[in-house]
């Protein structure tokens, strides 16, 4: 099994995942290099459970997740439902394969890939597809 597979095994792996990464110093780097830039159109390519996205979506951005793994998924799925109706409409989220075909959701001002991405890609040209 590849590495970014391993979140789909079981969907208690997503909440193991939420308990150990808890930090938000990137999240919080990323809103100050946007500044007071308004409803920016934001895609989070590997969102997994929604640590970055679900931040910027209540600061006002309209974000766009994509993530293969199911169960990181559905993590992020169950915390948008759990936010204001304004914010919720701010988020869109997509199971898909982000190294797989084209990136067909339109335009956007932003894209960011998480650090944490490049490991669980199994091979440097993973990497590089991604990028």
């Amino acid at each position: 099994m590849k590495n970014h597979f391993m979140y789909d095994i079981t969907p208690h792996i997503a909440e193991i995942y939420d308990q150990t990464v808890n930090q938000y110093d990137d999240v919080q780097l990323i809103q100050k290099l946007i500044g007071d830039s308004s409803q920016l159109r934001i895609l989070e390519a590997f969102c997994g459970t929604g640590r970055i996205l679900i931040p910027l979506a209540i600061a006002g951005h309209h974000v766009v997740g994509l993530d293969k793994a199911l169960g990181m998924l559905s993590c992020a799925k169950a915390k948008v439902e759990n936010l204001d109706k304004a914010t919720q409409s701010r988020i869109s989220l997509f199971e898909t394969d982000v190294l797989q075909g084209e990136w067909t959701y339109g335009e956007f001002d932003l894209v960011i890939l998480g650090g944490n991405c490049f490991y669980e890609l199994s091979t440097p040209e993973e990497q590089k597809k991604a990028l």
